[in-house]
């Protein structure tokens, strides 16, 4: 049963996220997320630690000081690109970390086909088929252990060859690319990444929900809907963006309450499907 989200937010660095659970029911204690529970710190790169000496090293203390309070901030571990055995060892490395410590990892999964339609974070895997071999070693990487899984943002607001609820053709739209088939492609690639670490016993899974100046709430309620969002514990705002948190939670009001009209499939009717 499709229920709709309530104010469930989770502040992550760089992101919020959407719960979705039940309305009316009890609140009852997350397995993953528990009340206190402090996310995970990865180790900062060897170039922030050079540069934060040079800033302090040139006189500039208080700069140096804000610099080490941001990059031993909590914050989400990005993996993109790489072979699948790397990336396999990475997750795994990065999670094993974190439950030394009681704490909980975010982890966001980017490497999908056509990534940022060649624009500055352009790559990704080359087909489906690579990007499920990426996945599966990804989910493997975090096995038993807990993590919060923030699965390929910008996924849902760049789609190649994808129209928009209007049914107009988007900008993304890449000659390698097959035009009947690439959006598609999108969802289904979408779909079963939601499986591969939705199917772990310690996760918590997100799907990218873009932001309030990108995609009406509609719109994203569709593509959320399409990607399997039912399946997950909801979805994210804002990555790499910069609107704020009542802008934000606003439109995560929004984009769930669409989510509560067009695709529950217990209302049933003429509301389903219907995300204009």
């Amino acid at each position: 049963m499709f229920r709709p989200a309530r104010h469930g937010l989770l502040a992550s660095s760089a992101a919020l996220a959407v719960a979705i659970s039940g309305l009316g029911a009890p609140a009852a204690v997350d397995p993953v997320l528990r009340p206190g529970t402090t996310f995970f710190t990865p180790p900062p790169k060897p170039e922030a630690l050079k540069h934060i000496a040079e800033v302090a090293a040139g006189g500039d203390v208080a700069l140096a000081a804000k610099l080490t309070d941001m990059v031993t901030t909590p914050q989400a571990y990005w993996l993109a690109g790489d072979k699948p055995a790397s990336i396999e060892r990475r997750v795994r490395t990065v999670t094993t970390a974190a439950a030394a410590l009681g704490q909980v990892p975010v982890l966001v999964a980017y490497n999908i086909p056509f990534r940022d339609c060649a624009q500055f974070s352009a790559g990704g895997a080359t087909n489906t088929a690579e990007y499920l071999d990426w996945m599966g070693a990804f989910a493997r990487g975090i096995e038993n252990r807990k993590a919060v899984v923030l699965l390929e943002p910008d996924g849902l607001g760049i789609i190649p060859h994808h129209r928009n609820i209007q049914g107009e053709p988007e900008w993304c739209q890449p000659k390698e690319a097959d035009p009947a088939t690439a959006a598609a492609e999108r969802y289904t690639q979408l779909n079963r990444a939601v499986d591969m670490v939705t199917e772990l016993p310690g996760t918590k899974v997100y799907l990218d929900g873009t932001h309030l100046h990108w995609l009406g709430a509609g719109d994203t309620a569709k593509r959320l809907a399409a990607a399997g969002v039912d399946r997950t514990d909801g979805f994210f705002l804002n990555v790499s963006s910069f609107e704020t948190d009542a802008y934000n939670a606003r439109y995560a009001l929004w984009v769930s309450s669409c989510l509560a009209f067009a695709a529950n499939p217990d209302d049933g009717g003429w509301r389903l499907g219907r995300y204009e």
